[in-house]
């Protein structure tokens, strides 16, 4: 596939999701081609999301899967930076694997207390039982 091939392709596609408007910023790469979305709001700067590589190889199906990818990866994105419990961004998708493991070596570890747990299942009359 070609650059204006891939570039035909992404023109067929709207990504609007709660009226947002969405770009894609495709770019040559290697042997192959990247595939960005963009935030293309005024009066904002332009947020980029993560890039995805598509194969000079790719098929039509491929590219748009990868758009929709893209989109939906740049959703979950800013929807775990604004999720927040307690005040914090529990679920913030910048914390680098380093910070985690020092929180993860620290931590307490959470332990089910309730009857309900992979040591039992339920049987016919609603109750539980041993496994």
């Amino acid at each position: 596939m070609k650059l204006n091939q891939i570039k035909a392709i992404i023109c067929l596609i709207d990504f609007h999701p709660f009226g947002l408007k969405f770009d894609y910023l495709i770019q040559e790469k290697g042997d192959g081609f990247t595939l960005q979305i963009q935030l293309n709001e005024s009066g904002q700067s332009k947020i980029k999301g993560g890039k995805y590589y598509i194969s000079s190889y790719a098929i039509k199906d491929e590219v748009v899967n990868k758009a929709l990818k893209a989109g939906l990866a740049f959703l979950e994105h800013e929807a775990r930076l604004g999720f927040t419990y307690q005040g914090e961004a529990i679920y913030n998708p910048q914390f680098t694997v380093d910070e985690l493991a020092d929180f993860a070596s620290g931590a307490t570890k959470a332990v089910r207390t309730d009857p309900i747990s992979t040591h039992h299942r339920q049987v016919a009359n609603g109750d539980y039982e041993n496994v």
